[in-house]
């Protein structure tokens, strides 16, 4: 993957979404730039979640749809539809897979990203062409950065997998990590 050149905009929250079945969503808006929005009603299984990351010329959404119940031998794993648009380029998977221990760890690194203002936290799907999301200091004056990649392969007509995937980076205002921390910390399922 090519890595995109970062824009002069800074990350922003654009919305925060829930939705429950069929009965309808709630949506927020907010001018606020946080970087990762969220809303958890329980840990049930038709949860849905969605966190959003977007900058003037593109955004990332992150929306859990599915989690595995405590009783599973994957509990708090979940499902997750990833959405992409960058640059004029967009790219849907409907069906990336998050280890909650993964995502543990993801998220206590980014807290020791924010409290040291060093280092990198990066979180991988289960299936490792669907989902990279890598936040990182990336330089001596704490300029953050969040940036990976949404794919997905297949099988293509004539038998061959077939990986696309659309990259993204986008520019985080660093004040604004204890938000995206809190907000990260909110969606850690219990085991």
């Amino acid at each position: 993957m090519s890595r995109l050149p970062s824009s002069s905009a800074k990350a922003c929250l654009v919305a925060s979404e829930t939705r429950v079945g069929n009965r309808g969503r709630i949506t927020s808006r907010s001018s606020r730039p946080l970087g990762f929005a969220s809303r958890r009603l329980n840990s049930t299984v038709n949860e849905t979640v969605a966190m959003i990351l977007a900058d003037g010329e593109g955004e990332l959404e992150i929306t859990v749809h599915e989690v595995e119940p405590p009783m599973s031998p994957r509990a708090g794993d979940f499902r997750a539809i990833v959405r992409v648009s960058t640059r004029g380029f967009d790219g849907t998977n409907e069906h990336v897979w998050v280890a909650a221990d993964d995502f543990q760890r993801f998220v206590e690194a980014v807290r020791v990203l924010e409290r040291d203002r060093r280092g990198e936290a990066q979180l991988t799907s289960l299936s490792p062409d669907d989902l990279e999301l890598s936040i990182r200091v990336r330089d001596r004056a704490g300029h953050v950065t969040a940036s990976g990649f949404v794919g997905r392969t297949s099988c293509g007509s004539s038998g061959e997998f077939v990986t696309a995937r659309v990259g993204f980076s986008f520019d985080v205002d660093p004040t604004y990590l204890p938000g995206i921390v809190a907000e990260l910390e909110s969606l850690v399922v219990a085991r």
